[in-house]
């Protein structure tokens, strides 16, 4: 049971609280390690990457990411293919342009296998009322082509608002952040 509990003695003569006791009750879920990371610990990490407000259309779209970063991680096609628009382009760091099923096809064959994703900072701008960009700056861990490689990157993306009203990917970039850990080469 979630709650608080305060408790204190008065001085008579002048009203006020001498001593004062707080006690907090939380509930706290855990998740097992050998489970995958449930939807809501990877909002949780979406949502403390993004510093801004979060109206309701942030909220969907904070949903969004941290589904993507999910599918990501799973390598679950089915839901990659849902969250891509067909007519997908994305920029990989190497500036070549891949589709929609290049990308699942890397995920679907194990070219690209993410073992970890970190966000760190989220940012947001709407365009309009069915569309968002987002810039992700994130630190992965992923296997590309049986290299295993450690950077901190940023994706921009390009989010559209389908009739349904799911968000979807219709374009994106990601860079490789340059640190002293990921120097420019």
């Amino acid at each position: 049971m979630n709650g608080a509990r305060v408790q204190g003695r008065r001085d008579k003569e002048r009203g006020t609280r001498d001593i004062i006791e707080i006690e907090i009750e939380i509930e706290i879920e855990i998740v097992s390690e050998s489970e995958s990371e449930s939807e809501s610990v990877v909002e949780l990490e979406m949502r403390g990457a993004y510093a801004g407000e979060v109206t309701p259309v942030v909220a969907e779209l904070l949903e969004a990411e941290a589904t993507l970063r999910s599918a990501q991680l799973a390598a679950d096609t089915a839901l990659l293919d849902a969250l891509l628009e067909d007519d997908l382009l994305f920029t990989g760091p190497d500036g070549q342009l891949a589709t929609k099923a290049q990308d699942i096809e890397a995920h679907r064959s194990g070219v690209v296998r993410f073992r970890e994703h970190h966000p760190e900072e989220l940012r947001m701008r709407m365009v309009g009322d069915a569309a968002a960009i987002t810039a992700l700056r994130t630190r992965i861990v992923v296997d590309v082509a049986g290299q295993t490689r450690r950077e901190t990157v940023r994706y921009t993306r390009m989010w559209r608002k389908s009739r349904s009203g799911e968000w979807r990917v219709a374009g994106g970039h990601v860079s490789i952040v340059a640190s002293d850990d990921n120097p420019p080469a």
